[in-house]
């Protein structure tokens, strides 16, 4: 038999102390799948089983029909790079490519206008040019997912360029590690922790990849790189809506004016651990849905205040007062999974 205990901590006593709560991100599983989003840019990892394939063209480029076909013959989906080239907000050349796309009825992905450097062009116009664009291919290819991708240097700033958020399905942040011979993935963890608070969006990893060669300091780093890998499989643990990755390489990747050597394939342990990771994220099938508020966890146990509560579970249950405001003891009323070395609360199942 399995007794549940419910603390009220609203007592006299403990209304006159500040209690110490741990934020926490707040996930929900639901009992839809997440198909899987794994890929590579350089031909050196083709040896990689992936469940995409790539492919970049100008937003004036016809959609290569060769390429779909191998998708279909290689039950791969199709991950198509638009980026911007003349005529930038030419709608038309959009409802081209996602009336072709359509035309094969097919599974995709369209990552629309990366944004990997600071861009010179109007971001009120890239703006509606998003949403009219995302709008035509709803209606053209509707079973294409969106993705917005960014740099991790345009984050904390990325609302000036951010679309409306119903013109994408997918939020892609791009991580390239050890750029310029700097230890970057404190950095990273905190863009990541920001963007798990701030969007309730899956989030995939667009372009992944590692230093191994910096020009500006002329060194190698290959223990940096292994470092890097191992921290993907990491990440993925800590923030459960990334739910792909994509590799990255480059011979001559330029930074802040630097070139640096962005190489996996050339290492064979790196090369192992990430084949392993990439079936971590090819394995990972159930959905955890992110919900647009935070809870806070008191040992081990998680809260959600009441207000937040009301607008998602039901019944409602009584609240305890937690430095001066209402929480309801979510792990008291609904089923959880709760981490609080990782800030995660994750709802299983209602308890009702």
């Amino acid at each position: 038999m399995i007794f549940l205990l419910c603390i009220n901590l609203n007592t006299d006593e403990n209304t006159e102390a500040e209690i110490d709560l741990t934020t926490a991100n707040l996930y929900i599983k639901t009992d839809e799948e997440a198909a899987p989003l794994t890929a590579v840019y350089s031909e050196s990892l083709q040896g990689i089983e992936t469940t995409a394939e790539i492919v970049f063209m100008k937003n004036t480029d016809p959609l290569p029909y060769d390429f779909m076909l191998k998708c279909i013959a290689e039950d791969k989906t199709p991950y198509i790079i638009i980026e911007e080239g003349q005529q930038l907000f030419d709608l038309s050349h959009i409802e081209e490519i996602a009336e072709s796309l359509g035309y094969f009825d097919t599974d995709a992905y369209i990552e629309l206008y990366p944004l990997y450097v600071t861009p010179a062009f109007n971001s009120t116009a890239y703006r509606q040019f998003y949403k009219n664009a995302a709008e035509i291919i709803r209606e053209k290819a509707p079973k294409s997912k969106i993705v917005w991708a960014i740099a991790p240097e345009l984050i904390y700033n990325e609302t000036d360029f951010l679309p409306p958020e119903q013109s994408f399905d997918l939020l892609g942040i791009s991580l390239l590690c050890g750029l310029n011979g700097e230890n970057t993935l404190p950095l990273i963890y905190d863009k990541l922790e920001y963007l798990s608070f701030a969007y309730s969006k899956p989030v995939i990893i667009s372009r992944f990849s590692a230093a191994d060669y910096c020009e500006i300091t002329h060194s190698y780093y290959k223990n940096e790189k292994r470092k890097c890998i191992y921290a993907l499989s990491e990440i993925k643990a800590l923030y459960p809506n990334i739910i792909g990755v994509i590799i990255y390489e480059a011979n001559n990747y330029e930074f802040e004016g630097y070139n640096n050597r962005l190489l996996i394939s050339n290492d064979d342990e790196a090369l192992r651990e990430l084949t392993t990771i990439i079936r971590e994220f090819e394995n990972d099938t159930e959905r955890e849905r992110k919900l647009p508020v935070c809870g806070v966890i008191i040992s081990g146990s998680a809260y959600l205040k009441e207000e937040d509560y009301n607008r998602f579970f039901k019944p409602t249950y009584t609240a305890v007062s937690l430095n001066s405001e209402n929480y309801i003891n979510i792990s008291c009323a609904l089923k959880t999974e709760v981490s609080e070395k990782n800030k995660t609360v994750i709802i299983c199942e209602y308890m009702l």
